[in-house]
């Protein structure tokens, strides 16, 4: 008030107070000021202007990340996400991924009236699970979305979903194998699991090499490398190899693993 007070006595101009509080917090220590604040008020802050955008995008990047690691603990489901999604930035991932969720409680009441086994399986299982189900579940859920329905990844995981559903023996184990020829090039060390657990689940595990080694996917060596490298991963926990609901779930088990393995080396 003394600076004012002398300026006017000068006959000087007042300076302008800041218009708008963004006006004030947009400046070099932007980023410090918004690493104090809670995640809804850095997105609040991030939105109030052009020049708060800029300043806290780094923030709000890491920030995006560190949440999207605590929601999705496991390296295979995040990639799912963005296969299936076709959304690499991280703030966008959560944002399609609470749109999924939103049809899963839109639809929780008709989930539980499905006459198929399979859908109740699935049902069952956590979203960002690591499983076959889990997987399967991600890939329902987008299907159900407009702006996904058609996606590439969504549509060939609807095959996976069919196979699954197939009553008879013989032709589940004919379309598993299209359907996974199709996916062979998104299968890598981390899920290699899913086509594990659907070549266990349709009793066609001496086939999963035939399904995988196509253009686009892996090689032999490879494909032997990861799965004697999950065997060695379920025989220090078991439960790595488990699939579905808790109260139902079915298991591959590291010997499964090891005799596949064998057939692939002879």
């Amino acid at each position: 008030l003394k600076h004012r007070w002398w300026a006017f006595r000068a006959g000087c101009a007042w300076p302008a107070p800041p218009q708008e509080m963004e006006d004030f917090l947009a400046g070099v220590e932007a980023s410090a000021v918004a690493g104090w604040l809670s995640s809804a008020g850095s997105c609040n802050f991030r939105a109030s202007s052009r020049a708060a955008l800029t300043a806290v995008a780094a923030h709000v990047e890491r920030l995006s990340k560190e949440t999207l690691a605590d929601m999705v603990g496991n390296a295979a489901a995040l990639l799912h996400y963005r296969q299936l999604l076709g959304v690499e930035d991280p703030m966008s991932l959560l944002l399609v991924r609470r749109r999924l969720q939103c049809v899963d409680e839109a639809t929780k009441f008709a989930q539980w009236r499905t006459e198929t086994a399979v859908a109740r399986l699935m049902n069952g299982v956590d979203q960002d699970g690591p499983d076959l189900f889990a997987a399967l579940r991600r890939a329902f859920l987008a299907s159900q979305v407009a702006d996904f329905k058609d996606a590439p990844d969504v549509v060939l995981w609807m095959h996976v979903l069919g196979c699954l559903e197939e009553q008879d023996p013989v032709q589940s184990k004919l379309l598993a194998g299209e359907a996974w020829r199709a996916l062979a090039h998104t299968v890598n060390e981390h899920n290699v699991l899913w086509p594990l657990q659907t070549a266990h689940f349709v009793e066609a595990m001496p086939h999963l090499a035939g399904w995988l080694t196509v253009e686009g996917g892996p090689t032999l060596e490879e494909l032997t490398a990861w799965l004697d490298g999950l065997r060695k991963r379920m025989e220090e926990s078991p439960s790595l190899g488990r699939y579905g609901p808790a109260h139902d779930p079915c298991l591959v088990r590291a010997r499964h693993v090891a005799r596949l393995v064998s057939q692939l080396r002879a």
